[in-house]
């Protein structure tokens, strides 16, 4: 992690390097609006850079690879475009937009990283130690980004991106209401933005509506899809609420639109086809050739057996408080997945949350993908999440908990409930 913080600091420096000195330095001329013109362009393609790492259509080495060629092709147009010479003005200093881009670059690139990128992956520890011994500072460093973003944007109220941003960190801090104030002001500077209305939906959901995506977050889907009938998460979610609906038809068809616009081996599109699986079976339709297993019921009695391979089993619980936030008829999902995350669960049940405690064994039967499973791996960690949409897209006033990282065979597994997203 030191080697890596190393690196991207120095990145930093000498992309500061490359932009500062000519604000700073007493300049005859400024650019032309040719040159501000394709800043504002190449903004907007990190920004969908980002957005299309968040929807889970590009991988993360295609997202790293994009924004290193924008970054790139910035620091190459910052000076001038084209390398046409600046149209002369007046003999003038820029110390307020060197300032301001010496402190938003490094703090945005910061906070975009941990909202839409993996900030375990950097880090040899375990990630169950490494939440216990950083968890606190982190969301303190956080907390305190939000906050300089939140005042650089009472002075400019008209950014839309900065309320987006915005937005997604509060929501990744857990502050939920924050979160919704800044969605509700990135939307009105954005109204044509799909994939923003289909954010402002989840979190809405989770704010008002408890967990339940209908009445308002369902407009904002609809107007979303209106927008893009091809979004992703939009149509992820309009599947989710015709899938409560019981309209199971409606629910397969937006989940298939939905995984045509995914990349296959994503995780967000294994979601989307074990939720599709779900209604499929609910129509009584056979499910494809070369389909991935989905997640299977849980039997009466509150205990799910193994099938083959080696096997991780215990009992999931949950804490009073939040047990109390949990109806019995909530799905309860319990997964296996490599520590560092990504990908698809390598196995999967579903249950009741009025079947907690819940006794679980997980084995290879279990998987989504042939090609990933639990006798595959060297270490898993096992996960339960609560949701009351029913749904495989993880939302907003879901419960969770995990446990520390496992070997597969191991048995007594104790994964506790305690936290709400």
């Amino acid at each position: 992690m030191t080697a890596f913080l190393a690196v991207a600091a120095v990145m930093m420096a000498g992309a500061l390097l490359a932009v500062l000195p000519p604000l700073l330095a007493r300049r005859d001329a400024e650019t032309s609006d040719r040159g501000a013109a394709n800043i504002a362009l190449l903004r907007r393609e990190l920004e969908n850079n980002d957005a299309d790492l968040h929807a889970g259509t590009i991988d993360r080495n295609r997202w790293e690879s994009t924004r290193r060629e924008i970054e790139r092709r910035v620091v190459e147009e910052s000076p001038a475009t084209d390398g046409a010479r600046p149209v002369v003005t007046a003999n003038e200093r820029s110390p307020r937009i060197a300032l301001l881009l010496a402190v938003v670059l490094p703090v945005a690139a910061v906070a975009l990283y941990i909202v839409l990128g993996e900030p375990r992956a950097i880090s040899g520890r375990q990630p169950a130690a490494e939440e216990a011994a950083g968890h606190a500072v982190q969301s303190d460093q956080m907390l305190a980004m939000a906050e300089n973003l939140a005042k650089r944007l009472r002075a400019t109220p008209e950014d839309g991106e900065g309320w987006m941003m915005l937005g997604r960190t509060y929501a990744y801090l857990g502050r939920l209401q924050e979160a919704m104030n800044a969605f509700e002001q990135a939307v009105k500077r954005r109204p044509d933005d799909a994939r923003l209305l289909a954010d402002y939906a989840d979190i809405y959901a989770g704010i008002k509506g408890g967990g339940s995506l209908m009445g308002e977050p369902e407009k904002l889907i609809k107007r979303a899809l209106a927008l893009d009938p091809n979004q992703p998460k939009a149509l992820a979610l309009a599947g989710t609420v015709a899938f409560q609906k019981k309209d199971f038809a409606a629910a397969a068809r937006d989940w298939e639109r939905a995984l045509v616009a995914v990349p296959e081996d994503s995780e967000f599109a294994k979601q989307i086809a074990a939720g599709l699986a779900e209604a499929r079976k609910a129509l009584g339709q056979p499910q494809p050739k070369g389909a991935g297993p989905v997640a299977r019921a849980a039997p009466a009695g509150g205990t799910v057996s193994a099938g083959a391979g080696p096997s991780v089993s215990g009992t999931v619980t949950i804490v009073p408080e939040l047990a109390k936030r949990a109806s019995p008829d909530d799905t309860l999902f319990v997964f296996a997945r490599p520590p560092e995350g990504g990908g698809p669960p390598l196995a999967v049940v579903r249950a009741k949350a009025g079947e907690l405690p819940l006794k679980f064994k997980l084995d290879d039967s279990m998987a989504m993908s042939p090609d990933n499973r639990l006798s595959g791996a060297t270490r898993v960690v096992i996960t339960a999440r609560v949701t009351k949409s029913g749904g495989v897209v993880p939302q907003p006033g879901d419960l969770e908990g995990a446990s520390k990282p496992v070997t597969p065979g191991a048995s007594g597994i104790a994964v506790l409930i305690d936290k709400q997203r």
